[in-house]
């Protein structure tokens, strides 16, 4: 038997395009491509499918910087207070060290808007109503150690 760890929390993570190559698409990763791997995983026997165990903040504040986790705790209600209504939310500049050399010290901006740029890297995975801190939250339950 195959364990399978599952949430409907991935419902809420449902953007409608992507950008690649200067291009807006469909997303390749999408609640129905995750649906339909679900129903094929318990249409076949071998699946057992359980529920996520919380662990709390703890993983990901052990692998991630503070800041990071602050950014994502907060940006998608941030960025709609300034912006309303968005569903993907993407940067429109991105923070290159190389860029200041020679310069004052880099700091995090103060505005959503900035610090989007500031903590992100690319444009695959845009921020949504289910905001990519509460994903990797979730996700952190997917890896149980119960399994291992």
């Amino acid at each position: 038997m195959v364990n399978v760890v599952y949430t409907s929390a991935h419902l809420l993570h449902d953007p409608q395009v992507e950008f690649e190559t200067s291009r807006v698409h469909s997303p390749f990763e999408h609640v129905g491509r995750a649906e339909a791997i679900r129903h094929t995983l318990q249409a076949d026997g071998s699946f057992a499918f359980s529920e996520p165990t919380e662990w709390g903040t703890g993983p990901i504040e052990a692998v991630h910087d503070a800041g990071l986790i602050r950014f994502l705790s907060s940006a998608w209600s941030e960025y709609q207070v300034l912006n309303p209504p968005t569903r993907e939310v993407v940067p429109d500049v991105f923070f290159r060290a190389g860029l200041r050399n020679k310069m004052s010290a880099p700091v995090e901006p103060r505005t959503v808007n900035g610090r989007l740029g500031w903590w992100c890297f690319e444009t695959y995975a845009a921020t949504g109503t289910y905001t990519p801190y509460l994903i990797v939250k979730t996700l952190t339950g997917c890896i149980d150690t119960s399994y291992i």
